[in-house]
C-alpha cells in the first residue's frame, strides 16, 4: 500500500510549505514596521510621523538576516521533499496492488469509478468500496501521524 506513504510524504511537504508562507508573512510585518510613517498635510507645517530609532532599524534587520537564512533552508527542504513526492507517485503508478491502482486512478488522475472500474476490470460498487477503505486508511493514518 504505497499510497499511504505518498499521502504522508504529501502531508509532511503541505505542512513545510504552510510554515514557509508563514515566515514570508512575518517577514513582510517586519519590513512594514520598518517602513518610515505617513507625511500629514492636514496641518499649517507638514509633519511626518516619528521613525524608527536607528536601534529598532538594527533589531529588525537582525530578525530579517534570520529569517533569510530560514527561508533559504525551507526553500531547500521543499525542493528535497517535492522530489521526494514526485519519486513516490511514479513509484506508486507503477505498483501491481489493487488498492494502489484505485488510488491513482481516484485521486492522481481524476477519473470517475465507472471509468475506473473499466480501467480495472471490477464493479463500480466494489471500486467505490474499495476506494472507502483506502479513504479510512488514509483519515487513520493522519489521525495516528506524530505533531
Amino acid at each position: 500500500m504505497i499510497y499511504l506513504e505518498y499521502e504522508a510524504y504529501k502531508q509532511r511537504f503541505r505542512e513545510s510549505q504552510r510554515i514557509f508562507n508563514d515566515l514570508l508573512l512575518e517577514k513582510e510585518r517586519l519590513f512594514t514596521a520598518a517602513l518610515p510613517g505617513a507625511i500629514r498635510y492636514d496641518k499649517d507645517r507638514v509633519q511626518s510621523s516619528i521613525t524608527s530609532t536607528p536601534l529598532e532599524s538594527y533589531v529588525i534587520a537582525l530578525d530579517e538576516k534570520e529569517i533569510d537564512t530560514k527561508l533559504a533552508d525551507l526553500r531547500r527542504l521543499l525542493s528535497d521533499q517535492e522530489r521526494l513526492v514526485r519519486l513516490k507517485e511514479r513509484e506508486l503508478k507503477a505498483s501491481n496492488d489493487l488498492d494502489d491502482k484505485i488510488y491513482v486512478s481516484k485521486v492522481i488522475y481524476h477519473y470517475s469509478s465507472s471509468y475506473t472500474s473499466k480501467r480495472i476490470y471490477m464493479s463500480k460498487s466494489q471500486i467505490n468500496r474499495r476506494f472507502d477503505k483506502i479513504n479510512r486508511n488514509i483519515e487513520n493514518m493522519r489521525r495516528n501521524a506524530p505533531l
